[in-house]
């Protein structure tokens, strides 16, 4: 299906995306300085929070500015402190799989909550009928975010900078 995009609503959602990422980092930040880890880790063990155990190359597609030996190192660190565990995979003994340990998850149990305080607050200004168009059009909206994690890609596959 191709669209006709307006640019000028290209630029207004792009500001608003900005907008919410902004509010996003403000809160997990004030989080991650409780739980005394640094934006990369709190990542790291947010996204095993959400889901669930990865392979590290599966993981490093959530950390675009990670690179593999850089996520190695990380993972080392959080291993020692006990925030995730290295398995090997059932399926391949080559690889590992990374999974947050009990002390991980009890630290970011109340995460969810916290961003869960900011999604209401800002659907507070919306009608229930308003509500309900958002999320169909997020949800009509979300396969795109996966197509385009790790960028977005020219007409030839190449990653635009």
């Amino acid at each position: 299906m191709s669209t006709t995009l307006d640019l000028n609503h290209v630029e207004a959602y792009s500001e608003f995306m900005q907008e919410i990422g902004q509010e996003m980092k403000q809160y997990s930040e004030c989080f991650q300085g409780s739980c005394q880890l640094n934006r990369t880790e709190f990542t790291l063990i947010d996204v095993l929070r959400r889901q669930g155990s990865m392979m590290m190359k599966d993981l490093s597609t959530y950390l675009m500015d990670v690179s593999l030996s850089t996520l190695t190192r990380l993972i080392d660190r959080l291993e020692a402190d006990n925030y995730v565990k290295r398995s090997t995979d059932p399926k391949d003994r080559r690889c590992f799989m990374i999974s947050l340990t009990d002390k991980a998850a009890a630290i970011l149990e109340g995460y969810p909550k916290l961003t869960s305080e900011l999604a209401a607050e800002m659907l507070k200004s919306l009608t229930e009928a308003e509500q309900a168009t958002l999320m169909q059009l997020i949800q009509k909206m979300r396969p795109q975010i996966s197509k385009s994690r790790g960028g977005i890609k020219d007409e030839a596959g190449a990653y635009k900078a």
